[in-house]
């Protein structure tokens, strides 16, 4: 399964990664490849604990549901603030 990774920047900050699905699962790089590399192993170990704790795993939520939610809609509005990629990981 894929799920989509937002990732924020602003003038002043580091790239910012989040996973809307993940609700706590945050991570951040200097670089873009670095913040990608971190929210791949920041997606895993949340993961991997899920499944330790026999969590329900739930299936990713589409681009247009994720969205939908007006955090995001107000991050895109917001010039010093916005989504610049998105990402996947494979999950199994």
């Amino acid at each position: 399964m894929n799920y989509i990774a937002l990732i924020h920047k602003n003038s002043r900050s580091d790239y910012g990664v989040s996973f809307p699905d993940f609700p706590g699962c945050i991570t951040a790089g200097k670089t873009l490849d670095e913040a990608k590399d971190f929210a791949q192993e920041a997606l895993k170990g949340h993961v991997d604990l899920m499944k330790e704790l026999d969590e329900i795993i739930a299936a990713p939520s589409s681009l247009e549901s994720i969205m939908e939610d007006a955090n995001n809609k107000i991050s895109m509005d917001l010039p010093s603030w916005r989504i610049t990629k998105l990402c996947g990981q494979e999950i199994h």
